[in-house]
């Protein structure tokens, strides 16, 4: 789809090549959601050239990403149409980059791959209250975002179990129908 109108604050589902995306987009096919899609990114601010910085989380940590190829990509799933004002796209974008240098969250990944092949609800775990987390992947950390910017979020699933899927399907029901 692509963004046609980037900004501040703005939530991005993306694909990503190489097999980890692979697997996540074939983990989301398994719990019939979206599969299109495998990585989380948050819009951050432009800078003096015109280019668009994002902050994502990944492995390694949650870090900046030059988001020039998610705004163009065709695969691309945003909340553009949604009107938010710009005081609450900077809390977002604050809180974004306050989770920067935040440790991967491997063990979520491998909660979240139980959950797709229908295994016991072994992954069940709750966040409270609206601390940083110690851990995030991608996706929980838009939602965390945007959870603190008092803004929707997808709310299928725990905070921590937040996937791209789901960021996808609740972009798709709330932003494109």
């Amino acid at each position: 789809m692509s963004v046609r109108v980037p900004s501040t604050g703005l939530v991005m589902c993306v694909r990503t090549n190489g097999e980890a995306g692979e697997w996540i987009r074939f983990g989301a096919s398994l719990i019939h959601e979206d599969d299109l899609v495998n990585h989380v990114a948050v819009l951050h601010h432009q800078d003096e050239t015109g280019r668009w910085w994002g902050i994502e989380g990944r492995p390694g940590g949650v870090g900046w990403v030059d988001a020039t190829s998610y705004i163009e990509s065709q695969y691309t799933i945003s909340n553009e149409r949604e009107v938010i004002s710009s005081d609450v796209r900077l809390k977002v974008a604050n809180t974004m980059a306050g989770l920067l240098g935040v440790p991967y969250d491997w063990r979520a990944i491998g909660e979240d791959a139980v959950r797709d092949l229908h295994l016991p609800d072994l992954w069940a775990e709750k966040w409270k209250g609206l601390v940083a987390p110690g851990h995030v992947v991608c996706s929980s950390a838009a939602a965390v975002a945007y959870r603190d910017s008092k803004l929707p979020y997808p709310s299928n699933v725990d905070i921590a179990h937040v996937q791209p899927a789901d960021w996808a399907d609740f972009l798709i029901q709330n932003h494109y129908d």
